[in-house]
């Protein structure tokens, strides 16, 4: 890892204000969207499953369907929050912007700072790759 010179000049109050809620749920369901794209294209020819998503204004759904049945994972907006849960509402993780060391916007999930696509894994890697 290189060595970074703090960013002295970071408006951290302008950046976290942008990092809201909601433009980070927002983000999450953009990217999600490309993350669903990104793995139908990946689909062997032939095969019986895919993957889309449900959308509303505080809640999306991201499934694989299949002949066996369908699999889902829930993003919720919150107050405090995203939460990412199994259908039975079991919590898969609890996600809340912040901005990292870097000045830019990131979600911290059981106090560890994480990127957006290592959110979108950790929600999504079974979902997409524990096929049938």
């Amino acid at each position: 890892m290189e060595n970074r010179e703090p960013k002295s000049e970071t408006n951290w109050v302008r950046v976290r204000s942008e990092c809201s809620r909601t433009k980070a749920f927002h983000r999450l369901r953009l990217e999600a969207e490309k993350d669903i794209q990104e793995r139908n294209n990946l689909r062997p020819e032939g095969v019986r499953y895919k993957f889309d998503i449900e959308a509303e204004s505080h809640a999306f759904i991201v499934y694989h369907e299949s002949n066996i049945g369908t699999r889902a994972i829930h993003f919720n907006l919150n107050e405090d929050g995203i939460s990412i849960t199994f259908p039975n509402g079991t919590l898969i993780c609890k996600a809340t912007p912040t901005i990292n060391e870097d000045g830019e916007c990131c979600l911290k999930v059981n106090g560890k700072q994480m990127e957006f696509w290592q959110v979108r894994m950790l929600a999504l890697e079974d979902l997409f790759f524990n096929v049938s």
